[in-house]
């Protein structure tokens, strides 16, 4: 089923039964916007990742051979929203988790994967990230625009590594920002996640169910609950969620 989000224009909210269904549905959509978008004028799809348990069944569902078949793996370039600052192989690497889930999987080129390098110090990681986006979307200014930004939400109401209280929340000139909690942490700014095309908020879980229903019925500002900077200016949100994830949510409406 689908609901709207209360006062906030271009935003979408998908209800699944389970995460798995969820994760299914989300695999569907995706196959359609990567067609979609290499058939389009500028013959590629830009896609940024995210860690998480929901994103990762969506990346498992992406590298069977139901899926990765009906994607153009050769036009389709993977960046990430966020990363912690440890080595690519660490099992806290949101890198090595989309590795092992679906990039070793499927007929990806080299050149089209594009990870943060959380080996450098935090502030350098960022600015040659940026420097990095900067120099592919050929936008010297202003910010480049994904066609699909995948996100979570933490029971915190962070997403990626936006964090409640912390100063990335407020950035509104730079695309990569930093952040820690348990690691120093490198993050998409709000500005740069809004000016996607597509932001899909994957959130799956009877954990997530309080933060779902305060974020979306209160009117806590986004310092208290960062997953409330998603608000494309000139794209489309979509929420993903599993009956238990909007259980209360639905009750309190």
């Amino acid at each position: 089923m689908s609901a709207s989000l209360p006062e906030r224009r271009g935003h979408k909210v998908l209800i699944e039964p389970t995460a798995d269904r969820l994760a299914l549905v989300a695999a569907e959509n995706f196959v359609t916007t990567a067609n979609a978008c290499t058939a389009a004028d500028h013959s590629r799809f830009t896609v940024a990742l995210s860690g998480g348990s929901t994103p990762k069944a969506l990346f498992r569902l992406l590298a069977t051979g139901e899926f990765q078949s009906r994607i153009d793996w050769t036009k389709t370039h993977l960046f990430w929203s966020d990363e912690r600052c440890v080595a690519p192989g660490s099992v806290d690497s949101n890198f090595r988790m989309a590795c092992e889930t679906l990039i070793d999987n499927v007929k990806l080129p080299q050149g089209n994967v594009h990870p943060l390098n959380g080996l450098l110090p935090p502030a350098e990681g960022a600015r040659q990230y940026e420097a990095h986006l900067r120099e592919f979307f050929a936008m010297p200014t202003g910010f480049p625009r994904f066609d699909l930004i995948l996100l979570g939400m933490g029971d915190d109401g962070h997403t990626a590594s936006l964090f409640p209280g912390q100063p990335g929340v407020h950035e509104t000139s730079t695309l990569v920002t930093t952040g820690e909690k348990g690691y120093a942490r490198l993050s998409f700014t709000p500005p740069m996640i809004n000016a996607a095309a597509r932001v899909w908020l994957l959130v799956a879980g009877a954990g997530k169910a309080e933060m779902i229903r305060t974020v979306f019925t209160g009117d806590d500002p986004p310092e208290t609950y960062p997953v409330k900077c998603v608000d494309p200016t000139d794209g489309e949100a979509t929420w993903y969620l599993d009956e238990a994830a909007a259980a209360l949510w639905r009750k309190a409406g």
